[in-house]
């Protein structure tokens, strides 16, 4: 369940995840940039602040088309991330493909197994996402808008 008693309302949410993203994911790098290999590393840092402040500006923007498969490649990227800071040698696969002395590239399915310690339900989130990236039963019925936040209300 998503606990949102830390923040006051909607707004506050969206300028806490706005403001503190920059830091967020420089003490991200700082922290695990040594161990593994800083090209790919760098990459995934990158890409997971650029996500980061698509998601925060279609929040803002009240558009959940563009929230949900924001969400769902930054889930992906997460957990290669995840994998390889577990895994170094699985950044050559990411680097330069499958081939000769380097595994296929694993299943989000495997990977989700390996990381599953960090987050457990990561699997099932990102079930949900794929579904209404690709236009299943939670993107058909993703038509709605949030009335109101106070009362939980959708419309």
């Amino acid at each position: 369940m998503l606990d949102l008693a830390r923040f006051v309302d909607r707004d506050d949410a969206i300028a806490l995840a706005t403001n503190e993203c920059p830091k967020t994911y420089t003490e991200v790098a700082k922290t695990y940039m040594g161990p593994v290999v800083t090209e790919v590393f760098g990459s995934f840092i990158s890409r997971m602040r650029g996500l980061h402040e698509g998601i925060v500006r279609e929040l803002a923007a009240n558009n959940p088309h563009a929230v949900l498969p924001l969400l769902r490649a930054w889930v992906e990227v997460n957990t290669i991330g995840l994998y390889v800071a577990r895994n170094p040698g699985y950044a050559d696969v990411v680097l330069y493909g499958p081939g000769p002395g380097r595994p296929a590239r694993k299943s989000f399915s495997s990977l989700f197994h390996a990381v599953k310690d960090e987050v457990a339900q990561l699997g099932l989130v990102y079930k949900d996402l794929s579904d209404y990236a690709h236009f299943g039963t939670l993107g058909v019925g993703n038509t709605y808008v949030v009335a109101s936040m106070e009362d939980r209300l959708i419309t």
